[in-house]
């Protein structure tokens, strides 16, 4: 099964109306300019918490020998 990967804007363009073009271009979260670390940090794990749930509900594929 393949993993989807989310993309993150990072751009100066922090006005409003500009970080929805982002999003609804298909962006999945948006960072302005300039990066402070610790929110940069914050996104990434937000986005992989997001990828170990859903990791974690998936059902275990089970082998039987048999």
């Amino acid at each position: 099964m393949g993993r989807r990967t989310p993309i993150v804007a990072m751009t100066a363009n922090v006005l409003a109306d500009q970080v929805q073009k982002c999003l609804a271009a298909g962006m999945d979260d948006h960072l302005g300019k300039p990066i402070i670390a610790a929110k940069l940090l914050e996104t990434i794990a937000r986005w992989t918490a997001s990828e170990r749930i859903a990791a974690s509900a998936a059902p275990a594929h089970r082998t039987s020998v048999g």
